[in-house]
C-alpha cells in the first residue's frame, strides 16, 4: 500500500511540473515591441547570451 501511494505521488508531482511548462510562453521576435527588444539587446549586451528560460520571461510584461 505504501509503495502504491510512493508511485502515485511521483506521478502527480512529474504531471504538475509538465503542465506548468508551457504558462508563459517566450515571445517571437517579431512580436516584441521596440521597448522590449531595447530590453533584450542591453541583456544580450551585458551578459554575452541571449534571454532563455525564466530571465526571457522578464520582458513580457515591460514596467
Amino acid at each position: 500500500m505504501k509503495n502504491i501511494a510512493r508511485v502515485l505521488l511521483v506521478m502527480m508531482g512529474i504531471s504538475m511540473t509538465a503542465a506548468a511548462q508551457n504558462r508563459m510562453p517566450p515571445i517571437p521576435a517579431e512580436r516584441l515591441t521596440d521597448v522590449q527588444k531595447k530590453a533584450v539587446a542591453e541583456f544580450a549586451a551585458a551578459r554575452k547570451v541571449a534571454p532563455s528560460g525564466r530571465s526571457s520571461r522578464c520582458f513580457a510584461a515591460p514596467r
